[in-house]
């Protein structure tokens, strides 16, 4: 079986696209991927960027075998990907919805958009979390299939994080509305100076304290910089998934959450899961995290692995036999 990865976002998915290509290569697939720049990251205007991934979606389908695949990474237009992908490849192709409901405004996720696509035959998507599939299903989407989120395999995990020094939890990533930085703020106020907590990513507040490193994490860093911390922190008040607690999972440095959240699929440890506006709840999480030592996570780390191959094989031979 042959997998034609289309992904109109190379710069902020290119991660996801080792991932993705490693997972689907472990289930048995081969995997070629078409990827372009989004225009935040090239010269590229933002009509011809859209012009030419779909562009790249038709030749791509046109090409397909029987038991062949094409998947879209990411849709540019929301469910405008999931109709165009349905119709040309006659229900070949699928589309990986991340956030069913845009944690920020985005085209192609209305309400009248949603009810026209979902009537289209050959209309299939792929979640990564169950609250994720929930969402789709209860828009009217009928074929919704829950596939973990792809991780890179041991063998291209890399060096050891270092805890040397005094613990330290990191929160990683663009601000967002969604962040909880009341939370942040009574975290640090509550465990006092026992605890160093940083903030990478762009556009955010000052936040009682914490260390602000405002500047863009160019990729090479990012790796780097998760297992610089002896936690991570992610402190979203709403998110379907989180390509940051996979990051973690491969580099082995714990990941704190909320409890009603996707994190609850990945970690099943309530330890390591915050509730609500109970502040001591996430006191106990980070001290959990921070203790957590190397051997049980890397048990999290090779249940969540298992799962996910197990998952996508299954896929991929559904995909073979028809």
């Amino acid at each position: 079986m042959n997998v034609v990865v289309i992904n109109p976002v190379s710069v902020a998915l290119a991660h996801y696209n080792l991932e993705l290509r490693a997972t689907l290569e472990r289930s048995g697939a081969s995997v070629e991927i078409r990827a372009q720049a989004e225009p935040s990251a090239s010269s590229t205007s933002r009509v011809r960027w859209l012009m030419r991934h779909y562009r790249s979606i038709i030749a791509a389908a046109r090409l397909l075998r029987p038991s062949d695949s094409l998947v879209v990474a990411w849709p540019a237009l929301g469910h405008v990907d999931s109709a165009l992908v349905a119709l040309v490849t006659r229900g070949r192709g699928v589309t990986i919805i991340h956030d069913p409901v845009p944690l920020v405004r985005a085209f192609g996720h209305g309400r009248a958009l949603v009810a026209i696509v979902r009537r289209i035959p050959g209309v299939r998507l792929i979640a990564h979390s169950q609250v994720a599939k929930s969402a789709l299903v209860s828009q009217g989407f009928r074929h919704v299939t829950l596939l973990n989120h792809p991780l890179l395999t041991e063998r291209e995990q890399v060096a050891p994080r270092n805890n040397a020094g005094r613990p330290s939890v990191l929160v990683f990533g663009q601000f967002k509305p969604d962040r909880d930085i009341d939370l942040m703020a009574q975290l640090s106020e509550s465990m006092g100076s026992g605890v160093d907590f940083r903030v990478s990513g762009r556009g955010w507040p000052d936040i009682a304290g914490w260390d602000m490193d405002r500047r863009f994490v160019p990729e090479l860093e990012i790796d780097p910089l998760i297992r610089s911390a002896s936690a991570v922190l992610i402190p979203y008040r709403r998110f379907f998934q989180s390509g940051v607690a996979i990051r973690c999972l491969e580099q082995g440095t714990p990941v704190v959450g909320p409890a009603e959240s996707s994190l609850a699929e990945v970690l099943l440890d309530d330890r390591l899961l915050g509730k609500d506006e109970d502040v001591s709840s996430w006191v106990c999480a980070i001290r959990a995290a921070i203790d957590t030592n190397r051997e049980d996570w890397a048990k999290v780390r090779r249940r969540y692995l298992e799962g996910t191959d197990a998952q996508w094989t299954e896929w991929v031979d559904g995909f073979k036999k028809r």
